[in-house]
This record gives C-alpha cells, structure tokens and sequence, in this order.
C-alpha cells in the first residue's frame, strides 16, 4: 500500500510538467505551452505569461490535496472524516460538533427556536398561508448507528424539538421516527439522505398535505436504478479515485411534463397540461436537501411549487410569497443548531413578534 501510495503522489507531481505541451482540463481548460513560443516572448510579454503558467497550473493543486486525503483514507486515517462500519463515513465537524450541539441545546434555546417557529405559523396564518416543518434527521439517528459507540447519542435534539413543535401545535412532518428503524436512507459517504431517503421524505410530506387540504393522495409509481455516487467532495475528497459508493436512485416511471422559471432566488416549476385538482401553490425553504424531489414526481401534485434554495433568503422570504398558500420549512438537523438558535437568520416580523 505505502509503495502504491509513493507511485501516485509522484505521478501526480510529475503530470503538470509533462502536460506543459498539451492542451488539458484539470478543473477548467489550460492551454499548451512550448519554450520556442516563450523563447520568442520578452519583458511584461514574458512576465505576464510566465504569471499565467503559474496561475493556471495551481488549479491543479486541489487535485493533489484531495488526492492526499483519498491516500489517508485508504490507509484508514483521515482529518475530515470519521469511518464506521459497512464503508459509512461521516464529516468530522458533524459528528463531533454540530450534532453534540443540537442534542445539547437547553430548554430555553429549544423554546427560542419553537416561539419563532409558532409565531411564523401564526403570522402566515393570518395570511391565510398554511405553514409546515419538515427537518431531515442526520444519519447517526439510527437506533443501531454504525459508528463507534463514542458517537452513539443519548438524546436526540430533534427529538425534543418536535415534541416541543407537537405541544405548541406547530405542524411538522414526522421524518425521524421512520428514519431511526430504516437503515438505508443516507448515502455511506456523503452526509445527505439518498434516494430512497427521500422518497420517504416526500411521501410522508405529501400525505400530510393532502390531509390538510382533504385531497386524495396516490402515490407515483417509481423505478429504481443503480449508479456510481462520488461521496464526499464537499469534504475535500477526490473525484479522481474511487471514494464513493454504488447506490440506488428513484425516479418517477412516466413523469409529467412541466415549466420551470427562475426569478432571483427563486426556481419555480409548473405542471403543464391535465386538470386535475392539486395541493396549492407552494413555496419551499431550504437547502441542498430539498433537491432532487422532481426526480420523483413532487411538481405534478401542486398547482405551482416554488423553491428557494439559499437559506440565508429566509429571512427575505416574505418579499417571494407572492400568490403562495403553503410555506414548507425543509431543513437539516444541524441547522436547529447554527441556522434556528440564533438570530441572524430569522425574518424581521418574527423575531418582533416573538420578543413581544
């Protein structure tokens, strides 16, 4: 393993120098270089073209610091992540802090964050805007977490927050109770729920909705399909080697057409044809983890569903509301902690409201 370990780190030095001919692409296009042609160069000419080899090539460097971090990986030593059983791995950062912080919030940050919550459901109400919760629990909720039990939590925040949301009657959408019995709703490598995460994500949201409004649910029927995931690369892994996983990705079997606009922060599509009845227009809230629901169908059950994607918008929301009748709050566990228990990121009308 060290002399295979020795071998790649030389090639990957080595492979900007020998390249200097070519034209190659190592994150973005870089033209080939000849000493004839900087033979032919003098003074700013040649300084400015010398500045740009120099420039353009240290693209190349975070190819070599993702690479150094596969090596470590494969010899089971890493900075960034933490490994457990089956191939699961998990971002340092998360496990050690940012979760700790949500199981740890006392009982007055938690009623911080569910009087804001409260007072926004109020707000909208007025309004007549229907207002939901629905927070992605992070893969160490299982009951059975494949980690080392150093990591295995004695209460959940999540846990306590939704109780919190249950006896203030702020409506959430119940992911964690399903997602602590299924093993298999978040990728191994990479911090997200797959798939078939959120397939059950969307499922549960989708009924509740369809109850509120006292419409009749059916589920789409879905196809499933294997491909290669790249895990990780938002924790400084490579792309160029095999960290990742083979895993299963759903996807609706005759999707409905439909139009999408973006317009500022806002991405909004729009089911094109058929006129049956659909839930009412809707704008989500959220990050990274709302993405991908399109893929299983999400905008032919709404007569518009709008999503903005940049949480720190949420304190803008109300200018994007618009004609909407549903506001879905979709987040991540750990944002409870760095998102909802602090000021910064609240709406102006609510954080008012809530300090009254």
């Amino acid at each position: 393993m060290r002399r295979k370990s020795l071998f790649l780190i030389i090639v990957f030095l080595i492979v900007p120098i020998i390249t200097l001919p070519f034209e190659v692409n190592f994150g973005k296009q870089l033209p080939a270089y000849s000493l004839s042609k900087l033979n032919q160069l003098s003074g700013n000419e040649l300084a400015n073209r010398l500045d740009a080899w120099f420039v353009e090539r240290l693209s190349y460097f975070p190819i070599l610091v993702r690479t150094k971090n596969e090596l470590l990986y494969r010899i089971g030593f890493s900075d960034e992540l933490v490994f457990g059983q089956d191939g699961y791995a998990a971002d340092r950062a998360t496990l050690e802090d940012i979760i700790p912080q949500v199981d740890g919030l006392t009982d007055r940050e938690l009623r911080f964050v569910v009087k804001r919550l409260s007072s926004l459901r109020d707000y909208l109400g007025n309004k007549g805007v229907y207002f939901v919760v629905c927070i992605i629990p992070y893969k160490t909720t299982k009951d059975a977490p494949p980690f080392d039990k150093k990591f295995h939590r004695k209460s959940f925040g999540l846990e306590r927050l939704q109780n919190e949301l249950l006896r203030e009657k702020v409506p959430f959408v119940d992911v964690l109770t399903e997602y602590r019995v299924i093993q298999e709703t978040h990728y191994k490598t990479d911090v997200h729920n797959n798939s078939f995460g959120k397939v059950l994500v969307l499922g549960n949201l989708l009924a509740h909705l369809h109850n509120k409004f006292s419409l009749e649910f059916t589920e789409k029927r879905l196809k499933k399909g294997e491909y290669w995931f790249e895990g990780a690369n938002n924790n400084g892994m490579p792309k160029l080697l095999p960290f990742g996983e083979y895993t299963t990705a759903y996807s609706v079997v005759d999707p409905a057409p439909f139009e999408q606009e973006r317009v500022g922060d806002v991405l909004t599509f729009k089911p094109i044809g058929s006129s049956k009845v659909r839930l009412p227009k809707t704008l989500m809230i959220g990050n990274s983890f709302m993405l991908g629901y399109e893929n299983l169908g999400i905008v032919d059950y709404f007569e518009k569903f709008s999503r903005i994607f940049d949480f720190t918008e949420f304190k803008n929301f109300e200018s994007h509301l618009s004609d909407n009748e549903i506001v879905i709050l979709h987040l991540y566990e750990g944002q409870i902690s760095f998102h909802l228990n602090t000021t910064d990121y609240w709406p102006a009308m609510v954080s008012r409201v809530a300090s009254d």
